[in-house]
């Protein structure tokens, strides 16, 4: 409007009015605000960028870390295995030469092998503490940034959830429990969740059953009462209202053999009915949980091979969660 006048008034043989001039005025104030509007919005494009570039590298970094952690953690099982396979195959020889004298007493022998599956089963045990909290710790900060490139600054909370018991597509998964095995260091200090103190069931909880037919569950913003959410912690929204659960597993002979699940949840009172969590989030996720899959699978083949006893999960860990309930 304000270069049309001015090309009217430029060739018109009429003084320009005063209502005239003021449309002029106000059309080259707000063609400067558009000017200096454009500027700032640019440098936070260019900003963004910049953000979402260095996120990009987190991202690399991150998977980085995870495969060489994961890859460090297997190897040194197999290391200790072989170990221990060493030590056992020692006592034999002794043992059998042992045995061809007239009174040969083995009971000696049995006292080794026991501390020696107590040593194992310990070394096992310190490397599924160290291992897990690293990957937990790791994808809490990981998701935190992903969700930050939104402008959502919340604190999430990262929870593994394993199976008593591991079990295979079309097999009966009834009787299958789900208990909280690892929180992330942060919610695990807090000391206000749950870790262990019960059994869940995957039909009683949405996000577990479908997992076991889609990668990923996510779920923003729920609320007691919603028709499409399912939980059997009646209390949850004290502590989440938005939540992503993918599953942990790892595939035989075109078979899903089942561990458990990885989930990520956070309290949104800050943002609405914001979408907090999206697909970027369960990617991640994935990641995390597959790179579990490869550490749980060495890790409960190993038990099961020296220690000749149910699932690393079944008669260890979940032993002891149960064993501490009934203290």
């Amino acid at each position: 409007m304000g270069l049309i006048l001015s090309f009217i008034a430029a060739f018109s043989n009429y003084t320009i009015r005063a209502d005239t001039f003021l449309i002029l005025l106000c059309s080259y104030i707000i063609i400067a605000l558009c000017v200096i509007c454009s500027f700032f919005l640019i440098k936070k494009y260019q900003k963004n960028m910049n953000f979402a570039n260095i996120f990009s590298s987190e991202i690399i970094k991150f998977n980085k870390n995870m495969i060489r952690k994961t890859n460090s953690s297997i190897s040194i099982i197999y290391l200790e295995s072989g170990r221990y396979i060493n030590f056992i195959q020692t006592l034999q020889r002794r043992a059998g030469d042992l045995e061809l004298l007239p009174t040969g007493d083995l009971s000696e022998f049995r006292n080794e092998i026991e501390a020696e599956n107590q040593d194992y089963i310990r070394h096992l045990s310190q490397r599924y503490n160290i291992y897990i909290k690293y990957i937990i710790g790791s994808t809490k900060k990981i998701i935190e940034k992903s969700i930050n490139t939104r402008n959502y600054e919340l604190s999430v909370s990262v929870t593994l959830k394993l199976l008593n018991k591991i079990f295979e597509d079309g097999e009966n998964h009834y009787d299958i429990k789900v208990f909280t095995a690892f929180r992330d260091p942060d919610t695990y200090n807090e000391g206000t969740r749950e870790i262990g103190k019960r059994d869940y069931t995957i039909n009683g909880n949405i996000d577990f059953a479908m997992c076991l037919i889609k990668e990923y569950y996510i779920k923003n913003n729920a609320r007691k009462g919603d028709g499409d959410y399912a939980n059997e912690h009646t209390d949850f929204d004290q502590y989440y209202n938005c939540t992503i659960t993918v599953p942990i597993y790892s595939n035989y002979s075109g078979k899903k053999r089942y561990f458990g699940y990885l989930c990520c949840d956070v309290l949104n009172e800050k943002y609405g009915d914001a979408e907090i969590f999206t697909i970027n989030e369960s990617h991640l996720l994935s990641s995390s949980a597959f790179n579990l899959s490869l550490f749980l699978d060495t890790i409960n083949s190993s038990w099961k091979n020296m220690i000749e006893h149910n699932d690393f999960f079944n008669a260890h860990i979940h032993g002891e969660f149960i064993e501490k309930r009934n203290i």
